[in-house]
C-alpha cells in the first residue's frame, strides 16, 4: 500500500512541472522497478539497472508523439511565420501521422 502511495505522490507531483518524457521516464522507472523486485530480484544494481532501463523505455514511448511534433511546428510557425493567413504541414516521422496547420 505504501508503495501505490509513493508512487501517486510522485506522479501528481512530477506532472505538475513535468513534460511528458518526464512522465514516461517516471513510469517507465517505477514500472520496471517493480517488475524486477516481484521477480525475485534483491540485487541493488540490477534493481538499479531496471529502472535506468525503463526510464529510458518510458521517455522513447513519450517522446516526438503526434502531440509534441504537431505543437512544435505550431509554435514554430506563429513565431517565424507570416502575419498574414498561411498554411503549414507537420509530419511524425515516429508514427507516419500528419497533418495542416491554418493561421488567420
Amino acid at each position: 500500500m505504501r508503495i501505490i502511495l509513493l508512487i501517486l505522490i510522485s506522479l501528481f507531483l512530477t506532472n505538475c512541472s513535468a513534460t511528458r518524457s518526464n512522465v514516461g521516464a517516471t513510469l517507465g522507472a517505477t514500472t520496471t522497478t517493480g517488475a524486477c523486485v516481484s521477480m525475485g530480484v534483491d540485487n541493488p544494481y540490477a534493481i538499479a539497472a531496471c529502472a535506468v532501463t525503463g526510464a529510458f523505455a518510458g521517455a522513447e514511448i513519450m517522446y516526438n508523439s503526434d502531440y509534441d511534433v504537431h505543437n512544435a511546428a505550431f509554435v514554430d510557425h506563429l513565431n517565424h511565420g507570416p502575419s498574414t493567413s498561411s498554411y503549414t504541414n507537420w509530419f511524425n516521422q515516429k508514427t507516419g501521422n500528419s497533418g495542416i496547420i491554418h493561421t488567420t
